[in-house]
């Protein structure tokens, strides 16, 4: 089974709040749906801090 036989690929050039950068939808319920956020660190030091920017954008996105 092919990701194109269950799932439509949407990425979003724009860059700006309240919106994800490539998300997976599902065609049909049976399946999951996926979003991907990308955030760029500038050091190892702030991952954390960009990983819960990440979640709080995808929880507002998907409320």
């Amino acid at each position: 089974m092919l990701l194109k036989d269950t799932h439509l690929v949407e990425s979003n050039r724009e860059s700006g709040y309240g919106r994800f950068d490539l998300a997976l939808l599902p065609v049909n319920e049976k399946y999951y749906g996926v979003i991907l956020e990308f955030k760029r660190a500038d050091d190892e030091a702030h991952l954390e801090a960009k990983a819960l920017e990440v979640l709080a954008q995808i929880d507002e996105l998907c409320g």
